[in-house]
C-alpha cells in the first residue's frame, strides 16, 4: 500500500534506521529487554548530551 516503510519515514525523518525485534504485536510484553536497549541506544543518539 505505501511501499517499503522507511522510505515512507524519511519523507519526514531523513536519519531513520530499522530495527527488527523478535516479537509479535505486544513487543514490550514478549521482548522487554530487547526494546528498552533499543529505545535507549535510539535516545542516546537522539538527545544532546547533558550539560
Amino acid at each position: 500500500m505505501f511501499g517499503p516503510v522507511l522510505d515512507v519515514w524519511r519523507t519526514w525523518a531523513p536519519d531513520v534506521h530499522e530495527v527488527k525485534i523478535a516479537a509479535g504485536h505486544h513487543i514490550a510484553e514478549e521482548a522487554p529487554k530487547e526494546l528498552a536497549e533499543t529505545l535507549l541506544t535510539f535516545l542516546a543518539r537522539a538527545l544532546p548530551p547533558p550539560h
